[in-house]
């Protein structure tokens, strides 16, 4: 099969779920599983279609901000 990137592979996990919630994480472990539940938690405390979770500034270092910008334009 060809590999048609993160998005498409997402999309696919969506559509096959069948749980009341779904987690969608990157499998290079950048966000760790453990803040799953931190996230169970605030969905529980109101009728939400969404839970987002974010970054602390003191979390990220500045060289794995320079690391991830875009090399385009």
């Amino acid at each position: 099969m060809r590999n048609y990137g993160q998005h498409t592979a997402v999309l696919c996990g969506l559509r096959h779920s069948r749980g009341a919630w779904v987690v969608t994480m990157d499998d290079d472990l950048q966000n760790p599983p453990e803040e799953i539940g931190k996230l169970a938690e605030a969905a529980a405390r109101g009728p939400y279609d969404l839970v987002v979770g974010r970054y602390e500034r003191s979390a990220i270092r500045s060289t794995g901000r320079i690391g991830s910008r875009s090399s385009a334009g």
